[in-house]
């Protein structure tokens, strides 16, 4: 039974696929100001069932979706973002995205649970001592001993960590990728209900590889702190920081950093040791700078040449076409979840649809299962039975 019509969730679904009140009015022909009266309540009567349709199946949503509220919600100002300048369209798009992927979550959390399962549980950040981190400074040796003592906790030891992705997701970290928000995001953060961290794959593997680490150090550091850079103007340099300590070591790093020479770059060095760690080399030059390995000169002519050889977005090693790749790390945690109910529940995926309302479409996006076919959504017998013996 259908109840009353809730404007804000059509600007929700709008807003999570990029269209203006605009678009849905040239959609269903009419003016927008007739859909800015409907989706804020200033107008009594609602769409037509067939303009609901038409525009549900363009937002990949049921009818029924605008007239739920929404059952999860996180706080704006709880959200980190590795870029300040990130535009608010684009910043409640990836709010939106993250309360979806949420919500799936915990839908799927409440089918395990009653096989004895149960989603990992984050501590780090009670685990580490970081009660003397403030916003206001750098606390740069207070961060690489935490980094360094996040490695002792998870027993990663000082070499290279070959998965950050298998990390995150066994210290209790949820991780999803949102390809349709925006180019602009590298990645970002949330702990409302449970860490989630949701990142962008247009980036090369080694650069995906920092943004988690990144991520990592504002779950652990920063709990309880909002992303306001007044008020916490440190915490994105505190989170670089904690990325380049703790995928880089400073003891093994300091060991294995090639020798600058004053007029010649030991680039093929640099590679074999990028390929090795997993990260950028210009974060190998960055962590080298900061550690007192180059000069500042050295730095500089270091980033004109990876700037002249547009290195700033692609290096070496970061495409399948290269002769050496290094592969992209992907999320499996609710993957496997979802195959494992899939087996045992045979409704699952039908009953997850009609509880959240979403599209096939969506539902396999926010998973991150674009291959799942559409008869996996239609309602079956349960897969399980009960053999009696007589």
């Amino acid at each position: 039974m259908l109840h009353e019509f809730k404007g804000k969730k059509l600007t929700y679904a709008r807003n999570r696929v990029g269209m203006s009140m605009q678009d849905i009015a040239d959609l269903i022909s009419v003016k927008r100001q007739y859909v800015h009266k409907i989706e804020t309540g200033k107008e009594s009567k609602s769409f037509s069932g067939d303009q609901l349709l038409l525009i549900a199946n363009h937002l990949g949503v049921d009818v029924e979706y605008f007239f739920k509220e929404n059952e999860i919600s996180i706080s704006n100002d709880r959200l980190h973002f590795r870029s300040v300048s990130i535009p608010n369209y684009i910043r409640d798009r990836a709010k939106i995205y993250a309360e979806d992927f949420i919500a799936v979550c915990l839908y799927i959390r409440n089918y395990i649970e009653p096989l004895g399962l149960e989603l990992p549980h984050f501590d780090l950040d009670e685990q580490c001592g970081t009660e003397n981190i403030t916003s206001n400074a750098h606390h740069k040796l207070e961060i690489e001993a935490i980094a360094n003592e996040v490695r002792v906790i998870l027993g990663l030891g000082f070499g290279p960590i070959s998965n950050m992705v298998r990390v995150l997701e066994t210290s209790g970290v949820i991780i999803c990728t949102a390809p349709e928000i925006s180019q602009k995001v590298d990645a970002f953060c949330n702990d409302d209900i449970f860490p989630v961290v949701v990142r962008n794959d247009y980036k090369s593997p080694v650069r995906c590889r920092f943004d988690l680490a990144h991520e990592l150090g504002h779950l652990i550091l920063h709990k309880g702190m909002n992303n306001d850079v007044v008020e916490n103007p440190m915490i994105e340099k505190q989170a670089n920081h904690f990325a380049s300590c703790l995928l880089l070591p400073k003891t093994t790093f300091m060991t294995e950093f090639p020798q600058f020479h004053s007029k010649r770059i030991p680039w093929d060095s640099l590679l074999e040791m990028k390929l090795r760690w997993k990260v950028s080399i210009a974060a190998l030059i960055m962590r080298a700078h900061e550690l007192g390995l180059i000069t500042d000169a050295a730095r500089q002519k270091a980033f004109i040449h990876i700037s002249h050889k547009g290195w700033r977005t692609c290096e070496p090693g970061d495409k399948p076409e290269h002769q050496k790749y290094i592969e992209l790390e992907q999320p499996e945690l609710i993957k496997n979840a979802v195959q494992l109910i899939m087996n045992t529940h045979k409704n699952f995926l039908p009953e997850m649809k009609a509880h959240l309302n979403f599209s096939n479409s969506l539902i396999r996006e926010t998973i991150g299962m674009p291959n799942i076919p559409d008869v996996e959504f239609n309602e079956n017998a349960s897969k399980l039975s009960v053999v009696v013996n007589r």
